[in-house]
């Protein structure tokens, strides 16, 4: 009976380990908006939503917005993969009052100048062809270019309703460009 139960267990194990092996990682929409915002939050690993306190806030925690005392701007840009892509923040925070604050956040990740080579295969006579057979070959005066971005727009409010009470709210807006 021992035995048994041994056999199943490892039977199992295997089934599981070759179950899992073929779990693919998904792409998931807005991904983009998890790479964070600011020199400080990101010199801490991103553990800056308590901390909060600058236009920032309107990324990573829109209450912390009612906190400032006058207009400020943040522009970030980060080059990544070898200036492949190219991710671009900027936002814009105002008091309203004494005790509350608008704010706009808006995101960019982007690939530029990709080449669009579907139209410019010539055959050996010059002609247009779609055939990618041995004898096609790519002129460069047809190729075409085009940008693949994603874009997030932030609108933020915050209110301070005590010195240890303040609450905010942000409206997302994300688009993808093609």
């Amino acid at each position: 009976m021992m035995k048994t139960w041994v056999w199943l267990a490892i039977a199992m194990s295997v089934a599981v380990g070759a179950a899992t092996a073929q779990t693919v990682a998904a792409k998931y929409p807005g991904e983009f908006l998890a790479l964070g915002v600011g020199g400080r939050a990101l010199a801490m690993g991103s553990a800056s939503v308590a901390l909060a306190n600058d236009v920032t806030a309107g990324y990573w925690n829109p209450a912390g917005l009612a906190s400032i005392d006058y207009p400020q701007i943040s522009l970030m840009h980060d080059e990544m993969f070898g200036s492949l892509a190219n991710y671009d923040y900027g936002a814009v925070a105002i008091p309203f009052g004494a005790d509350a604050s608008f704010g706009l956040t808006i995101i960019r990740l982007g690939i530029d100048d990709i080449p669009d080579t579907r139209n410019a295969g010539v055959d050996a006579n010059g002609n247009l062809t779609y055939d990618l057979s041995q004898f096609t070959r790519t002129d460069p005066s047809r190729v075409t270019y085009f940008n693949a971005a994603e874009w997030a727009f932030y609108f933020t409010y915050a209110k301070r309703e005590s010195e240890n009470f303040s609450y905010g709210a942000n409206i997302k807006v994300i688009r993808e460009d093609m």
